[in-house]
């Protein structure tokens, strides 16, 4: 049977998604040694909420067995689950005490926290919640938001909790989806995005057998299912579009809602996500093995990993053990029990913390790896990846402090930190330092030369657009230039008056304004050649109508898309940088030191004598002295040195551009 299908894998210039549908698969893992080995980015902290009875033991009965930590399905009515594990817990059917369990799912590992339901026990939630990055909240799909579910929602809200929504007991008779959604919304107060599509309710929504699979869907196969996911993933992107500038501005690049790829979902739905502007919402039923695959893998690409989340405090502690205790049990044979999530440094057996609440210190005796009632015994615990970013945060800060040329920002694309210095022998120095007196074990990559990017004529460009999203019509009208012009700095677009566009020049609103000159300064972040900052170019504005209750982030978005089509149809080339060298070297060694600094395209402006040594002045451009701090060592047998001072951009050659282009895209 085909239950549901995936709205953000469609793309209808192919004409074809995806029912999803997986298989189950039994494989054991030792956990203890994958989760080791697993990076930290690939680590996620959960925790599931609920109303009592929406289905959360259930559900994580499920997720134990699809990953294989289990081998069988323990079922609440049958009193046979991993979770719920105090004979009350099964005697009643319900969740008393919450329950931590860690299993692996495609390369990543969950460290799950099962709460439980009833009011009764609230506190259990709020202990858990303290500890968690991220929630799953679960909901019956014929009762929608409940009271309980909303408790639980305004506590993971005092946290700032990510989290996804999973509307279970879809095959209900009374399920509806409609409603559930709507009661997210008013209830909870916030938005939501519906990514998968139910084929049917109540009974239709079923399955028989566990082999799952997926079929692709197209136009021929079923026209009128066709058009009506065509329809509800045109609904998803507008709803992204209201929260997400880069999905809006695709939209307006592609003028059509059904070409924006599923990368680009992917990538908004986790920004989203992680900001709390909308929760992403999933439907199954985990008692009929519906769906529940499907939000492990949402649980991967949605929720964040423990490097993503803040935890203010915790960096003042660097390599230092920094754990918080979140529940305290009495087992029968290994006695008084503290359950801890460990932030930085290790936790040894053995070893006297101090307990910062109780202001003494105390003795750790053994330590233990939690499968709900059950316990492995290891040998330490410790957060060391984490740990080491957070010491590296806490370098590279101190380290921006002292020195003003550093820079640093974070590539959110690959996910690195880059830092910007004043040459090779700077960003080695800074590594050593973070190294040595940070004690981290950091690794520089390749030197990166901070190139811009230019227009050599100027050029025009009008769109004129009106878009739907969600329920507001937005219209813009704007034309806007670039010329060129030396040494300019854009702090706001220019008014291009004249007698034609006078009037509405100067009828322009402010904000409107202020969201033209954001999406203009967006665009100018990055050129079409190799993605470096465009300058030494004037913006201009000559015309700009807006509809009313046309939305500042539509306006910023048409902008950006004006300014990007004029750079990419326009001749652009490249800036180099270059620098003022000074070499100081002896005078038996100063042929050697200047013959290499003529490979280098250097332009030798003076020569100084200072009794016996020679000062070598030049410009060269940054890229050739890579590698000119070894090369100079070994030329001077280690007796010469030299200094660097950026000077300016200056423009490249036809062929030189070609060669900068080649060597970082790899082709020629």
């Amino acid at each position: 049977m085909k239950n549901f299908v995936s709205l953000q894998h469609l793309l209808s210039s192919n004409r074809k998604f995806r029912f999803r549908k997986y298989n189950f698969c039994h494989m054991y893992h030792n956990l203890r040694k994958f989760s080791t080995k697993m990076k930290i980015d690939a680590t996620r902290n959960i925790g599931i909420i609920a109303h009592i009875d929406a289905g959360k033991t259930t559900t994580t009965e499920r997720m134990l067995y699809y990953s294989g930590r289990t081998s069988t399905v323990g079922e609440v009515h049958d009193g046979n689950t991993v979770t719920d594990y105090m004979d009350q817990e099964r005697e009643r059917g319900i969740t008393i005490t919450s329950a931590a369990i860690s299993f692996p799912w495609k390369q990543h590992v969950f460290n799950l926290i099962d709460t439980p339901g009833h009011i009764d026990f609230t506190i259990e939630v709020e202990r858990s919640l303290r500890v968690i990055d991220g929630a799953v909240a679960i909901f019956d799909a014929s009762a929608g938001v409940e009271a309980q579910s909303l408790t639980v929602w305004l506590q993971a809200d005092g946290y700032s909790l990510p989290r996804l929504c999973f509307l279970n007991k879809m095959d209900k008779t009374s399920a509806d989806l409609n409603m559930c959604l709507e009661s997210i919304h008013r209830k909870l107060n916030t938005k939501t995005l519906l990514l998968q599509h139910p084929l049917g309710v109540g009974k239709q929504f079923h399955d028989e057998g566990k082999n799952y699979f997926s079929t692709p869907l197209t136009e021929e196969y079923n026209k009128s299912l066709w058009e009506e996911c065509i329809h509800k993933r045109s609904t998803l992107i507008e709803d992204l579009a209201d929260v997400d500038n880069e999905v809006a501005e695709v939209v307006l690049e592609k003028e059509s809602t059904h070409l924006v790829p599923p990368d680009v979902l992917s990538r908004a739905l986790k920004r989203v996500t992680l900001q709390k502007l909308a929760v992403p919402v999933f439907v199954g039923s985990a008692y009929k093995n519906i769906g529940v695959q499907p939000l492990m893998d949402a649980i991967c690409k949605y929720l964040p990993s423990p490097s993503e989340k803040v935890f203010p405090g915790v960096e003042l502690y660097g390599s230092s053990l920094c754990a918080v205790a979140f529940k305290i049990i009495h087992h029968k044979q290994k006695g008084l029990m503290t359950f801890i999530r460990v932030y930085s440094g290790t936790l040894l057996p053995g070893k006297r913390i101090f307990n910062a609440s109780q202001n003494k210190n105390e003795k750790i005796t053994n330590i233990y790896f939690p499968f709900a009632d059950d316990y492995e015994q290891v040998s330490a615990a410790e957060a060391p990846s984490l740990s080491q970013q957070k010491t590296l945060d806490f370098a590279l800060q101190q380290l921006l402090k002292e020195d003003p040329s550093l820079k640093l920002k974070y590539e959110e694309e690959s996910g690195q930190n880059i830092l910007a210095g004043m040459g090779e022998l700077h960003l080695s120095i800074i590594k050593d330092r973070i190294c040595k007196e940070y004690k981290v074990e950091a690794e520089l990559g390749p030197l990166i030369i901070s190139y811009r990017e230019s227009l050599q004529e100027k050029l025009q460009h009008t769109i004129n657009t009106n878009k739907t999203i969600g329920d507001v019509k937005n219209e813009v009208n704007v034309t806007l230039s670039l010329e060129p012009s030396d040494g300019y700095v854009f702090k706001g677009v220019e008014m291009a008056y004249t007698k034609e566009n006078l009037d509405n020049l100067q009828s322009i609103r402010r904000h409107y304004m202020e969201a033209l000159n954001r999406g203009i300064k967006s665009a100018l972040v990055s050129g079409p050649l190799l993605r470096f900052p465009v300058i030494n170019v004037k913006p201009k504005l000559h015309w700009l109508e807006v509809g009313r209750k046309t939305a500042e982030t539509f306006v910023a978005a048409v902008a950006f898309q004006c300014i990007a089509e004029i750079l990419k149809k326009g001749e652009t080339y490249l800036l180099e940088p270059i620098m003022k060298v000074e070499v100081v070297v002896p005078e038996e060694k100063y042929s050697k030191v200047l013959a290499d600094l003529s490979k280098r395209r250097a332009d030798i402006t003076s020569v100084e004598d200072r009794y016996d040594i020679k000062v070598i002045y030049a410009i060269c451009p940054l890229a050739e002295l890579v590698g000119f701090s070894s090369s100079i060592r070994a030329a001077s047998s280690g007796l010469a040195n030299f200094s660097l001072e950026f000077m300016f951009h200056r423009r490249m050659t036809e062929q030189e551009c070609a060669r900068t282009i080649a060597s970082f895209s790899g082709f020629s």
